[in-house]
């Protein structure tokens, strides 16, 4: 065998040697990082996350710099980061989202601990994803938001009274308290079903004792409070959605609040972006009532397309609803959301500052995804 052949052959060998060392090497490094001080590594989801051992849920969001890794309730107010490259760490303040149901955890685990602001609610899951509320008109569906954010802004305390100005509670152009007086009657005397994080529910009413029926009451303004027990529960709420108050302000179809409130905890997520829905399930989400547009035409009509052509008007997210049949019924659907453009957040802040007189058929022109009679669709459509 020539002597180039063979001494070829010798490097290939060392090189080979070294390579298989190196990974080795690379391999018991990775090891003694990931293992710690605990022999017992971390259960791993669908989506990379480590999941909550308490809820079951996913409260960890991966990043493409780091990993923020969400500690328990009363553990620490801060989440904590390590930066893969450097390996130093940061403390942040930011919320870690819960990439299964499309929610956002507050920091130290307490939604009444986030800050809002004047024009955007923090509201707690409890409140948005409630059941009974079919019976509640659009200014009650309103009512409860606005009613929540100004207690929220005050501070959340078992059996405070809080006060707020009737304007805050009227749409603008409104002066009469007509339409108000029936809201706050209806919140007092509807029964509201809360959905728990234990996946129990519980019976609340909503509004307490307030004084809108007083004739010594200062003018212009409402005194009131919550049932107890519902602040029982929203003192402990860990998941919230930002409800933009002059998006809120702008609808005119109380379907169109009750969806956009639930869109609006899962419209910021990362790696979600669809939602199936049964017909019973989205009726119920919507707050329609018991055997009113029982016929799927007729809810499509009259409750969906309204509702899909506000939101896509006036929110920052665009939705999508497409049916899910079974032969030639409709069993269910499938809701898509994705961000706005900056022209269509532009415009769709003119839209909110515009009368909402008149506004299906300014927008009758525009291009909708929307459920057809005529075109049932079981793909749901992402625009590209």
């Amino acid at each position: 065998m020539p002597l180039w052949t063979t001494f070829s052959f010798k490097r290939m060998k060392t090189a080979l040697i070294i390579r298989l060392r190196s990974r080795v090497a690379g391999i018991d490094r990775l090891k003694t990082r990931f293992s710690g001080s605990s022999s017992e590594k971390p259960k791993r989801g669908r989506a990379g996350v480590a999941k909550n051992e308490v809820f079951g849920e996913a409260p960890l969001l991966e990043r493409r710099k780091g990993s923020i890794s969400a500690k328990n309730a009363g553990e620490s107010e801060s989440v904590t980061a390590k930066n893969e490259v450097s390996g130093e760490r940061t403390e942040h303040s930011k919320n870690a989202k819960n990439e299964v149901f499309g929610e956002v955890l507050a920091p130290a685990g307490r939604t009444i601990t986030v800050r809002p602001s004047k024009d955007e609610a923090i509201k707690p899951s409890e409140l948005i994803q409630i059941s009974g509320h079919q019976s509640l008109t659009l200014n009650a569906r309103r009512s409860i938001t606005l009613l929540w954010h100004n207690a929220h802004m005050q501070g959340i305390e078992e059996g405070k009274d809080y006060t707020i100005a009737l304007s805050d509670l009227r749409p603008e152009r409104r002066k009469g308290n007509d339409e108000l007086e029936t809201a706050i009657t209806l919140l007092m005397q509807t029964i509201l079903i809360v959905k728990l994080k234990s996946g129990h529910t519980r019976r609340v009413q909503f509004l307490g004792g307030n004084d809108l029926k007083d004739s010594d009451r200062d003018k212009g303004v409402l005194t009131y409070s919550f049932d107890k027990r519902l602040v029982e529960i929203l003192r402990d709420s860990q998941i919230w959605g930002r409800i933009a108050i002059p998006v809120l302000m702008a609808f005119s179809s109380k379907y169109a609040v009750s969806l956009y409130e639930n869109l609006s905890q899962w419209s910021n997520l990362t790696f979600k972006s669809i939602q199936e829905l049964t017909l019973a399930e989205l009726r119920d989400m919507m707050g329609v009532e018991d055997g009113k547009y029982a016929k799927f035409g007729d809810f499509n009509i009259h409750v969906l397309r309204p509702a899909i052509l506000e939101i896509n008007a006036l929110a920052p997210f665009n939705v999508s609803v497409h049916p899910i049949k079974q032969a030639r019924n409709v069993v269910g659907f499938k809701i898509g959301w994705w961000a706005k453009t900056t022209e269509e957040l532009k415009e769709a802040f003119l839209e909110t500052q515009r009368s909402r007189i008149g506004r299906r058929a300014r927008l009758s022109g525009r291009s909708e995804e929307l459920v057809s009679d005529e075109n049932l669709v079981e793909q749901l459509l992402i625009p590209k």
